[in-house]
């Protein structure tokens, strides 16, 4: 039984961080999820964190991007300078973005997500049939689709990574506040929990 403040802090010390409900870190994790979808387009899915205690600790989701139109290439950077995607989007051929975990992978830092992959239709199968370019300039358009897919998935890699360390790092700040000897005992106090040492 705890006889002192200082004990007392000990014993609580995380009961304002309650790991079997996660209330204390479900608004920031909705405050992350739409502030990240609306800057780049994207759908968050799976959002998993672990702390704080040890190097394999963090956070991650898995990502998709399903909707890529026309609208998407002009406001999202990472279609900047991509005249091949923007070509491919333009005609309607099909383009998807994912990063999904990888399976049976206890860690939930941010390369706990496997990088960018994409799907999507080439050049060549989707304007052959408009008459307007040789065979040989589809071939380079596929050429240069290919890199700048390529880039692409670099470029959804980098940034979704850098957003779930982020999103982490937002949690350990709050985490750290909220097991600080203040908060504990503020809590301690609104609950009537220190009647043994008052």
């Amino acid at each position: 039984m705890a006889t002192t403040k200082a004990e007392l802090i000990d014993h609580y010390r995380h009961i304002n961080v309650n790991f079997f409900d996660n209330h204390w870190a479900q608004d920031m994790e909705v405050q992350m999820k739409e502030e990240v979808e609306k800057k780049y387009g994207v759908e968050i899915d799976n959002i998993h964190y672990s702390g704080f205690y040890s190097q394999g600790d963090g956070a991650s989701f898995e990502v998709s991007m399903p909707d890529i139109n026309e609208e998407t290439c002009t406001t999202n950077e990472w279609f900047r300078d991509k005249p091949m995607v923007r070509k491919l989007v333009k005609a309607e051929g099909f383009l998807n973005l994912t990063m999904t975990r990888y399976e049976g992978n206890r860690y939930c830092h941010s390369h706990s997500v496997r990088h960018a992959e994409v799907e999507h239709e080439w050049l060549s199968d989707v304007l052959t049939n408009t008459n307007e370019l040789v065979a040989a300039v589809l071939e380079a358009f596929d050429r240069q689709l290919t890199k700048e897919l390529d880039d692409l998935e670099i470029a959804m890699t980098e940034a979704m990574r850098k957003e779930m360390d982020n999103y982490y790092n937002t949690l350990e700040e709050a985490y750290t506040y909220l097991t600080s000897d203040e908060q504990v005992w503020e809590t301690i106090v609104n609950n009537k929990l220190n009647k043994e040492i008052a």
